[in-house]
Formats: C-alpha cells, structure tokens, sequence
C-alpha cells in the first residue's frame, strides 16, 4: 500500500507540474496574441495615418488650385473694371469733342476712336478668358494645360507674299530657345513641334502665328500630317502618341493611345489606317521601325535584315512611306535606308555622291512624284533623290542662317521650307522637273502588270521583290 501511496504522490507532482506547464504556455500564447493585437493596432494606425496625410495633402493641393484659379479670376475682373473705368474716360473725351465741335475725321477724333476699339477689343478677350478654366485635365501623367486663342506673330513682314519668306517659331511668351524635332506644311499652314517649350505650334505658311498645344509632362517629338488638319503626335518619354486636329482656329485633342516603347519619328502609313514609328536606342542592335496601329499594337517591326545577320539600323530618326518602301533616315549611319514594306529587305541605302557625301543626315521629305528630298547635316545642303535612288540636285542655302535641322516640300507651290537652330523657318524655290519617259518597272514573274493602266505615280524600279542573293542589293549611286 505504501509502495501505491509513492506512486499516487509522483503521478501528483507529474500532473501538477504538467499543468504548470501548460498554464505557462497558456499564458505565453495569451501574451503573443496580446503582442500581436497591439501590432496589428500599431499597423493600423500607420495607415491610418498614412491616409490621413495623403487626404490631407490632396485638400491642400485642391485648396492651392482653386485659391490660384480665384485669384486669377479675381485679377481678370479686377482688369475687367480698370478697362471699364478706361471705356468710361475715353467715352467722356469723346463727349468733350463733340461739344467742342472738333471735326469728324481729324486725328484727335481717329486716335479716341482707335483707342476705344482697343479697349472694346481687350474688354472682350478678358471677358472670354474667365468663362474659360484655368486647367484643363486630360491624362494622369499627362497634362494639356491650355488652348492658346488666335493671335498675330509679333514681328513685322509676316504677311509678306510668297514666294519666299522666313519667319521664327519662338515668340515672346516662349521660355526657352526653340528646339524643333518635328515639321510639317500642308493645308497653307506649318506645323512644329518645339521640344523645349514642350509646344505644338500653328502657323500660317506667311508667318501668321495660329495657335498651339502646350504640354506640361513630356516634350513632343516627331509629328505627322494624318489627314485634313489632323497631326499625331510623339511623345517618347511616356510612351503615348496623340492625335490633334485644328478646329476653328484651335487646337484641340481628339484621342491618345499607349505604346510599347518611346517612339520618337512618325510617319503616316499607305493604307492611311496605320503609323510608321522609329526607336531609335543608344544601344547597338536595338534600334527598330514599327508599324503600329492606333491602339499602339504593333503590326510589323523592322530591325534586322532577313537576307544579312545585321541590325539593319543605327539611330533610325525620321520616317516616310512611298508606295511599298519605307524611307528612313538614319542619323548615325549616314544614309537614307529603303526599306521593302513587307519583307523588311533592305533595297538601297542612299550615301550620297563622292563628292557630296551624306554626313548625319536629318529630316526627309517627299513630294507627288516620290522625290525625296534629304538634309545632311554635314553641310545643310538638301539632296534630292528621285524614284530609281539617284541624286537629280542639290539645293545649296547661301545665308546666314546656322544649323539647319528639319525640311517640309509642299507640291502646289513648289517651295522647300527648312528650319534652323534657332527655330527660325525659310522656303527655297525648287520645282523638281517631271520625268519625260518614265515607265513603271515590271518584275519578271508578275504577268498581270501587263494589264494594267499606268498611272502617274510610277511604281520605283527598286519595289520589285527582293533577290534571295543579299550580294546583288544595290548600292547608291557613285559607290
């Protein structure tokens, strides 16, 4: 019995002790949670916190537009009142005329009457601005802050006639020097995009300042004629293209979309329905032109040579579409790339002459008939190459001006525009003759072109499919 009393006493202790035990790790996981019950309540806390201050610095942001957006308002009546008070002194010097009896039509009468005109003039734009917001919200990482109304350039002889002139893109509102990536002519107006006052800029083709597009988030680069007064617009650093179209002598988004990589060059596609799009990368091999679509997919991409195991560019810039080439202009690897739309196959690389050699080309432009004129930045001179990739001229500027950077040709008037460093625009006179035999080039196994009717575009002779051979591409004249 004794030895069964032992053994009660042991079994005792052995509970005893494991209910300690568990009583300990009761308490243990008691003081977990309450640790973990009062980081979770600290987590909250921060983000409540946190949210507290990102509403907060929202309301602040909001108050700070809407006082600025006041206090605009508040100077736009108060310079409503000082015309009005000034409407009102020309109105009773007018009346002491009359009751003096001075004269009609002599110059203290014309000079109150222009005088009231301007005043009635600047009453009438203030007024307009104030109906109008102050900010104009658009995209998230994008911001067209404003629409800028009509006005003349300021400088004299802007409406000299044609057929040349020259005129500067910067006006006096401009902060910094112009730098223009992007030019076009058509519908008697110039079209340039000025990278570094981040502006799409509107002018008639004498000078006349229009209108422009004012972006706050990222510098337009290339830009392209799509139809009527509608331009699409790069802007590489957020990957966006957007398209614009002047309407009653305003500019004015119509869409934008995304894409894939920072495009820098535009053109406008053959079928009109697509974009022809150039990267141009610091990195060997990377450089490509895309065919894209206006939802940013892309169609086709250019960048190695199907018939060479080489990148078939170097710095792609600017880009146009003739028929079934791609032209493009590649500023690094001094020439001017023809490009087969649908096998990508290189079929010339235009270098110049020997005597005239190409050196960083720039811009291109086409006329009609398929001439392409190119800017080497070596000497400004402009090359024009016609359809079959031979040079017919070159157009030498005998001014002052420095750094000639972008060209436009416009058909109807036979004139070359071309921009320079500065932003300053000029127009040469040059009207390409038309070809006096010219026949469309007919490829060997197409038995149907026979049958069809020439039309004045000829087809260049360098269209027809390429050679399997990559040893018989041709090369540009003189080489």
């Amino acid at each position: 019995m004794e030895t069964v009393l032992e053994n009660l006493d042991f079994f005792t202790d052995d509970v005893s002790d494991f209910k300690n035990d568990l009583q300990r790790k009761l308490t243990q996981v008691g003081q977990s949670r309450d640790q973990e019950r009062n980081k979770i309540t600290r987590t909250t806390e921060s983000m409540k916190l946190a949210i507290k201050k990102s509403e907060d610095k929202l309301l602040t942001e909001n108050a700070e537009l809407f006082t600025a957006y006041e206090h605009n308002l508040r100077k736009s009546i108060e310079a409503i009142s000082q015309v009005e008070k000034e409407i009102t002194s020309v109105r009773s010097q007018a009346d002491d005329c009359l009751t003096s009896g001075t004269a009609v039509g002599s110059s203290e009468d014309r000079m109150i009457y222009n005088k009231f005109d301007s005043l009635q003039n600047r009453l009438a734009s203030l007024q307009k601005g104030v109906a109008q917001p102050v900010f104009q919200p658009c995209e998230e990482d994008l911001v067209i802050v404003k629409n800028i109304d009509v006005g003349k350039f300021e400088i004299s002889g802007a409406n000299i006639a044609p057929p040349i002139i020259g005129f500067p893109t910067k006006r006096i509102v401009d902060m910094y020097s112009c730098f223009i990536t992007g030019f076009l002519w058509f519908n008697h107006m110039f079209v340039v995009s000025d990278k570094t006052n981040k502006k799409v800029k509107y002018f008639t083709e004498h000078g006349d300042f229009l209108c422009e597009l004012l972006f706050t988030d990222a510098s337009p680069y290339g830009i392209c004629h799509m139809k009527d007064t509608w331009v699409a617009i790069a802007l590489p650093k957020v990957r966006q293209i957007y398209i614009a179209r002047l309407n009653n002598m305003k500019a004015e988004i119509l869409n934008n979309f995304r894409t894939d990589v920072g495009y820098a060059g535009l053109g406008k596609g053959h079928d009109g329905n697509t974009l022809i799009a150039s990267m141009a990368s610091n990195t060997p091999g990377e450089s490509h032109v895309d065919i894209i679509s206006f939802k940013g997919e892309v169609l086709m991409s250019f960048k190695n040579d199907p018939q060479l195991p080489a990148p078939i560019f170097n710095f792609p810039r600017y880009v146009e579409a003739f028929q079934g080439a791609l032209i493009i202009s590649d500023w690094r690897k001094d020439c001017v790339i023809f490009l087969h739309a649908v096998s990508g196959s290189v079929l010339k690389e235009y270098r110049g002459t020997k005597e005239s050699p190409l050196i960083n080309p720039y811009d291109i432009s086409l006329d009609k008939l398929g001439n392409v004129y190119v800017l080497n930045g070596k000497d400004g001179t402009v090359h024009v190459v016609d359809t079959q990739c031979t040079l017919t001229d070159i157009i030498r500027d005998t001014s002052e001006l420095l750094n000639p950077r972008l060209l436009a040709y416009n058909d109807e008037a036979g004139l070359l525009a071309v921009t320079y460093g500065a932003g300053d625009i000029k127009t040469y006179y040059h009207r390409v003759p038309l070809p006096q035999t010219a026949k469309p080039s007919i490829s060997s196994h197409d038995t149907s072109a026979s049958h069809h009717t020439p039309t004045s575009h000829h087809t260049p002779a360098f269209l027809s499919p390429p050679n399997s051979d990559a040893n018989t591409r041709s090369h540009s004249p003189a080489f």
